[in-house]
């Protein structure tokens, strides 16, 4: 019994967990392994078996032959900068369908659904820094304008209190980045 658990224990991954399976790899593809993909995908026609696929290429599985070749390796895939209008879209149709990447990938020729949220978890990590850095901006004038003065001949202007409880939504904040 305990030969049992020391060979069931030896064969554990260090973070306790059972490798997918004896001959998958976790390692970033190679510029080798890519090729060989490539080429494998190619000699397969329009349907790749990805199975037999993984079986030549011997240390990947399916999934991650067919997930590498459809995110990065596919011709048709635009490995181009976003631009502005297709960063405008991607916030509009955010904002319909939620995050169904996918389904958004569908109406931009050559991003996939992973790109498109990739792309989108950019846009909002710059907003949420615009938006910190504005927060700190409004902050340091109120705190830098006249008080409000009790007296009504005072030559002290009145500060609009209202400016300290105004934030920009996370939205505003994106467009209004648009000319970065």
């Amino acid at each position: 019994m305990a030969d049992r658990i020391n060979f069931i224990m030896d064969r554990l991954l260090p973070n306790g967990h059972a490798p997918c399976e004896d001959c998958c790899s976790r390692t970033k593809f190679t510029p080798k392994e890519d090729a060989k993909l490539l080429k494998l995908v190619q000699e397969s026609g329009r349907s790749p078996n990805w199975r037999e696929i993984s079986n030549i290429m011997q240390s990947r599985t399916p999934r991650q032959c067919r997930e590498r070749y459809q995110n990065y390796l596919c011709p048709r895939i635009n490995h181009k900068d976003f631009t502005q209008e297709e960063d405008e879209m991607i916030l509009k149709q955010f904002s319909i369908h939620g995050n169904k990447w996918n389904a958004i990938a569908k109406m931009f020729k050559g991003r996939t659904g992973n790109m498109i949220r990739n792309r989108w978890q950019t846009l909002i990590r710059k907003a949420n820094k615009k938006s910190r850095s504005n927060k700190k901006k409004r902050e340091k004038i109120i705190q830098e304008s006249p008080k409000v003065s009790d007296e009504p001949e005072s030559p002290i202007v009145k500060v609009d209190l209202e400016v300290k409880d105004k934030t920009p939504s996370i939205f505003d904040a994106l467009f209004s980045m648009m000319d970065y």
